[in-house]
């Protein structure tokens, strides 16, 4: 079974992930439509990257805060 660790770096890779394909969707769905590959990693919000990541992964957590696996029969 997963532990509190594995946890949070599955939930920040899942959220920061959507979070950064959502704003290339919106990118590429927009009239003024990127250039080159590179240019919209130059217009995404980053820190709104940062910021979902940070919450997937505390989300991610509350499983092992709020009933923690004390024994091994636990789960």
């Amino acid at each position: 079974m997963a532990n509190r660790r594995t946890h949070v770096i599955v939930g920040a890779a899942v959220a920061g992930s959507a979070n950064l394909l959502y704003q290339l969707v919106r990118l590429y769905a927009s009239s003024q439509r990127p250039a080159t590959l590179w240019d919209p990693l130059g217009q995404v919000e980053w820190g709104g990257v940062a910021v979902f990541a940070a919450a997937g992964g505390a989300i991610a957590a509350l499983p092992d805060i709020l009933e923690p696996a004390n024994h091994p029969n636990h789960r």
